[in-house]
C-alpha cells in the first residue's frame, strides 16, 4: 500500500463528493417513516389490512397497538410515546367509531394536542374514512382521505401513498430504491497514481 501515491485520489473533489453524498443517503435511509394507527376496535379488520399494506412497502415502521405492544408494558405511556415519535398519524374514521366514548376518544385528544406542536404545513394528521361517517369537527380543517367503497380502495391507497412519501421528502426518508442509483450517462474518473518502475526505485538511496 503506496500512501503517498493515493493521497491524489484521496484529495480528489469529486472523490470527496461521492464519499460525502454516500454518507447523506445512508443517514437519510437509516429510519422509517413512522406511523401511527389511531383507530376503534370495531374497525380492527381493515385496519389489519391496511397495517400488512403499509408495512410491505418497506419503508414504513407502523405502530398499531396489537402488534407493538408487548405483555405488562403500560397502555398510556407506550401509546403516547408512540404518537410522539410519530412521522404521521392516520386517524380512521367509521361510523363505528365517531360516536364510541373511550379510549379512541383520548387517544384523539392526545394526537391533536401534538399535532399543535408541529410546524405549520407539515402533513401530520391525515383522517382516513372507512364509510360515509361524519367527520369530527375537530378533524374537518385537514383533507381527509376516503377509504371506500372496497372497488376504489387500491386507488385511495395510492393516495395515501402519495401523501406519506411527500412526508418523508420533508423529512429525508428514502423510499424508493430508484432515488439512490447513480446517472448512468455520467462517468466520474479518478487520477490514476503514478506507479514507480524498478530502474526508479534502484536509484533511491537507502
Amino acid at each position: 500500500y503506496n500512501r503517498t501515491a493515493c493521497r491524489p485520489i484521496l484529495n480528489h473533489k469529486k472523490f470527496r463528493f461521492i464519499i460525502c453524498l454516500g454518507k447523506l443517503m445512508a443517514d437519510a435511509s437509516s429510519r422509517p417513516l413512522k406511523v401511527f394507527l389511531c383507530h376503534s376496535s370495531s374497525d380492527k379488520p381493515i385496519v389489519r389490512e391496511l397495517y400488512s399494506q403499509l408495512g410491505d412497502e418497506g419503508w414504513i415502521d407502523v405502530w398499531l397497538d396489537e402488534i407493538k405492544l408487548l405483555p405488562g408494558e403500560e397502555w398510556d405511556l407506550e401509546i403516547e410515546k408512540a404518537v410522539e415519535e410519530a412521522d404521521i398519524v392516520l386517524v380512521c374514521l367509521s361510523n363505528g367509531s365517531i360516536d364510541k366514548e373511550g379510549y379512541v376518544q383520548k387517544e384523539l385528544r392526545f394526537v391533536l394536542n401534538i399535532a399543535d406542536e408541529k410546524p405549520d404545513g407539515s402533513i401530520f394528521i391525515i383522517p382516513l374514512r372507512f364509510d360515509d361517517c361524519a367527520v369530527p369537527r375537530r378533524l374537518r380543517h385537514w383533507q381527509w382521505l376516503d377509504y371506500f367503497p372496497r372497488e376504489r380502495r387500491q386507488s385511495a391507497y395510492n393516495r395515501l401513498l402519495e401523501s406519506l412519501k411527500a412526508r418523508a421528502r420533508k423529512l429525508g426518508v428514502i423510499f424508493e430504491k430508484s432515488e439512490l442509483r447513480p446517472d448512468p450517462t455520467i462517468v466520474i474518473k479518478a487520477p490514476v497514481p503514478a506507479v514507480q518502475s524498478k530502474e526508479s526505485e534502484s536509484n533511491i538511496d537507502i
